[in-house]
């Protein structure tokens, strides 16, 4: 029995911002709903499983890979506020979580046996909250989240308290962002006019202070890849690799179904793409702007066909068929003797996914 989603896209800019019941973005960057792919959605039960553990490839034997800009958004902010540690960070391939870590608990931890399960998780929790403009709470509750390890909550507010001393180039970029947004209600992007409004005093301005910070870095990082993507197909057009395909867009990465034979391919063409962008096109167009070159990476991954022990079939059809009165999307639930894992639509806005029972 084979199981199809068909997403609803939102192309840029969108009227509202992603919400329960209904979708959109107004960070500049491409989302879906009904189900909301890009975030891998579980069922509406705790028990019920992730929608894309049954995602496969169309091609026997073929591969799902997910080619991911590493670290695209820290790279943008490198980009952007030019701050000195970011970017030597970049230029010389340092281990920039792995420094945020001896940075937050001391050179000591780096001989601990859980250093890269907890202390470098702890790290990166933290760069990323950097961005974000995190409260320590949030930034200890996200790090216990994701190892299960209650680290002090002492040791995040002293992390956020240094934010000025360790990372000051980024820390004036974030406070004249936030000024200008105060002062002139809108934030307008270089080359691409992409725009975003804020209303109000300038006390209610402030508390979207993690949004505004965030708008130029995650719209960048979003229009960065979706050229990569524009150059990655016209790529797999001039070779011939026709049944090579993009499936998925998920922010700062693309996921691509691959048969065997053109799988090697497919990585050297993505590669390409990157190269291009980052010598001759947006990337290397912004890092001009900005004064700052920092450099781009990308990792591919392959998505490996998980199978739950029994599977629960009632749970993942509810998953797919139960959506919200408004607004109505159809999803339609069809068997399929031959198993074609993921087929586009007619519609170049909408792409179906295919979710097979595994033998």
């Amino acid at each position: 029995m084979n199981y199809y989603a068909y997403p609803s896209w939102y192309p840029l800019p969108s009227g509202t911002k992603d919400s329960e019941d209904q979708g959109g973005t107004i960070q500049g960057r491409i989302t879906c709903k009904y189900p909301a792919l890009q975030t891998y959605p579980k069922g509406r039960k705790a028990h019920e499983p992730a929608l894309l553990t049954y995602a496969q490839s169309r091609y026997p034997g073929g591969s799902l890979i997910m080619f991911d800009l590493s670290q695209i958004e820290l790279r943008v902010a490198a980009m952007l506020s030019g701050d000195d540690f970011l970017s030597k960070a970049y230029l010389n391939n340092l281990d920039l979580h792995k420094d945020a870590a001896v940075e937050m608990f001391g050179p000591a931890i780096l001989n601990d046996p859980d250093f890269k399960l907890v202390y470098r998780h702890a790290g990166k929790t933290k760069n990323f909250s950097d961005l974000n403009l995190s409260s320590a709470a949030t930034m200890r509750d996200a790090c216990m989240a994701d190892t299960g390890k209650d680290i002090p909550l002492a040791v995040f507010e002293r992390a956020v308290s240094n934010r000025p001393i360790q990372r000051p180039g980024l820390w004036a970029w974030q406070k004249r962002m936030i000024q200008d947004a105060c002062q002139n209600k809108t934030i307008v992007l270089p080359l691409t006019g992409h725009s975003r409004t804020f209303s109000g005093p300038t006390e209610l301005i402030e508390q979207h202070r993690s949004e505004i910070v965030n708008f130029p870095i995650q719209t960048i990082a979003a229009v960065t890849l979706q050229q990569i993507a524009v150059t990655f197909e016209k790529i797999l057009l001039e070779k011939g690799l026709t049944r090579c395909l993009q499936i998925l867009n998920i922010y700062d990465a693309s996921v691509v179904d691959s048969p065997a034979d053109e799988e090697a391919a497919a990585i050297q063409a993505f590669e390409h793409a990157v190269r291009h962008c980052e010598q001759s096109g947006y990337w290397s167009e912004i890092c001009k702007w900005s004064g700052t070159t920092i450099p781009l990476k990308f990792d591919q991954d392959p998505i490996t066909l998980k199978t739950p022990d029994p599977i629960d079939l009632p749970s993942l059809k509810q998953a797919l068929t139960e959506l919200p009165e408004t607004p109505s999307v159809p999803v339609k639930t069809v068997s399929r003797k031959k198993k074609t894992s993921v087929r586009k639509s007619s519609d170049s806005s909408e792409t179906d996914t295919l979710f097979s029972k595994s033998p």
